[in-house]
């Protein structure tokens, strides 16, 4: 077992998420120690991310589970015509060849924490340090360690789901490692999944999607609609406006636009390549099969008609099963889908599209329409992000 494997076990993932738990806990109890139940004092982008993390990792576990699952109900689906060494010999290819992509994607998200961090609270940090040394801040020493253990923290999980996400852009690839001679994926218009019997891609790429849902939608919410409309809540406690995220939109909005290239890549670009596919594979049962099955349709048509009434006591109901199997075969190819997942799981594909990239940017307008009209708008609020 590769050592990326190794760490990324179900089994240790949750209990990692375990200990993330309790250092959730103790930033809620000293929240609660600091300001009591005035909520709007807290610290609500830390509890929030902190929330979002656990919930998109320990969703990210079960990759491996379902990618198997997906590999051994297309073989039941009879789409997926394979001996059992070469189911194996496909999940080992997809699993273990994905090993650097993980590392590299691991090393790149935490790079992108730590650059996130440092411009928004690096010039703080610099500044409690300064006090520290200087020796006119009493509780520099304590605020220090708390900026150090919270960006110990988020490095560790950064990493994490780094190598997560490294590994979900690889599964992706499931559609193309399918697409090989030796793994013939075959494409079948009157499989009663409604997805040609390929649903199980389709349930699997949702899977994905929704694991990117969770940090996409949190990182969207902060910069498009909290941050912008957050400093005009006051704390109850002190009376003072908060404004302390301000300098959080840039770094959450530049993770946001990472996290969505990781969403096309892992999910969007082979989807729509699986999707081509499938077109294909249409456009040549309209050119072909359908072609010959209206001819033979026709055929048996004109041989019902001939059969005389002896025969037709006989022949008759023969003929009509086949002449029924064959016009509802016509009608799968006429009404073939065009896309590996039935329409219920499309529409969830569909609305998850909607939240992760069109909501945010026309909620960012709104916002920012509340404090500027005209045509600069939307160069200017662009201009503010980048």
């Amino acid at each position: 077992m590769h050592w990326v494997d190794a760490i990324l076990l179900s089994s240790r993932i949750k209990w990692f998420l375990g200990l993330i738990a309790l250092y959730l806990c103790y930033q809620i109890w000293r929240n609660y120690q600091y300001f009591g139940a005035y909520w709007t004092c807290w610290d609500l982008m830390l509890i929030s991310g902190f929330l979002a993390f656990i919930l998109s990792v320990w969703l990210a576990a079960d990759l491996k589970r379902r990618l198997n699952l997906a590999i051994d109900q297309l073989r039941l689906n009879n789409v997926l015509v394979i001996d059992d060494a070469g189911v194996e010999r496909l999940k080992e290819e997809v699993s273990n060849r994905g090993s650097s992509v993980q590392v590299w994607s691991g090393v790149l998200i935490t790079l992108v924490i730590l650059a996130s961090y440092w411009a928004a609270i690096g010039p703080y940090a610099i500044s409690v340090w300064n006090a520290w040394q200087a020796g006119v801040h009493p509780e520099a020493g304590t605020i220090l360690l708390q900026i150090g253990s919270f960006t110990c923290v988020s490095v560790i999980g950064a990493a994490l789901a780094g190598m997560l996400f490294g590994r979900l852009t690889y599964y992706g690839r499931l559609a193309g490692v399918l697409g090989k001679s030796e793994n013939s994926l075959r494409v079948i218009p009157s499989h009663s999944d409604g997805a040609c019997g390929l649903k199980p891609i389709g349930d699997y790429y949702l899977y994905q999607a929704l694991v990117f849902a969770v940090p996409i939608i949190w990182l969207s919410a902060w910069w498009a609609w909290i941050i912008p409309n957050y400093e005009g809540m006051v704390c109850t406690l002190t009376g003072q406006s908060l404004q302390r995220y301000s300098n959080w939109q840039k770094p959450l909005f530049m993770q946001w636009l990472v996290v969505l290239v990781y969403f096309y890549m892992g999910f969007v670009w082979p989807f729509l390549r699986l999707r081509r596919r499938i077109k294909q594979a249409r456009k040549s049962y309209n050119e072909h099969e359908a072609t010959q099955l209206k001819s033979d349709i026709i055929a048996l048509q004109n041989q019902l008609a001939e059969l005389t009434e002896a025969e037709a006591t006989q022949d008759r109901h023969a003929v009509l099963t086949v002449l029924d199997a064959k016009s509802k075969e016509l009608w799968a190819i006429s009404n073939m889908s065009g896309w590996p997942m039935d329409a219920g799981t499309l529409a969830k594909y569909r609305s998850l599209l909607v939240g992760e990239v069109a909501l945010p940017i026309i909620v960012a307008l709104i916002s920012a329409s509340n404090k500027e009209d005209g045509l600069g708008l939307l160069g200017t609020w662009l201009g503010k992000l980048i």
